[in-house]
């Protein structure tokens, strides 16, 4: 089930936030304590030279995913810093949207895991990217 305050969650933090999110045109889709869903529209400006998504767009999809995932698992006033990621690239598309879904693996006190399944508009699997994050 979806958090319904996800997506004015999602706006107010970007009415005072310029970042990566940002840049990547990424939207929110949903959430609730065990997911997050995004997803990124494939623009020029994250394409690689043969049209489809660069490979640091996917990875800044999936990060921010995982982050937004993570910050519902920290103290109040600590945002959760990545320390350790593993990407697989496994396959692109160069229309559409890539959607990133990230599943709680471990929330506990010195540290979230998140892992990242990264799609096209078909499902089809883009990326794995598993994330470790401490709050600070």
């Amino acid at each position: 089930m979806s958090d319904p305050d996800f997506h004015r969650q999602w706006a107010d933090f970007y009415e005072d936030v310029d970042d990566v999110a940002v840049s990547l045109g990424l939207e929110p889709v949903s959430a609730d304590d065990e997911h997050v869903h995004l997803r990124m529209p494939l623009r020029p400006p994250i394409r690689q030279i043969a049209g489809m998504f660069s490979a640091a767009s996917l990875f800044g999809l999936a990060d921010v995913c995982a982050t937004w995932l993570a910050m519902r698992h920290v103290p109040q006033g600590q945002f959760p810093l990545l320390v350790q990621s593993s990407t697989n690239l496994i396959a692109n598309t160069s229309e559409g949207h890539a959607h990133a879904v990230a599943t709680l693996v471990k929330a506990g006190r010195t540290l979230v895991v998140a892992q990242v399944r990264v799609t096209d508009d078909t499902d089809r699997v883009l990326a794995v990217v598993t994330n470790t994050m401490v709050p600070r």
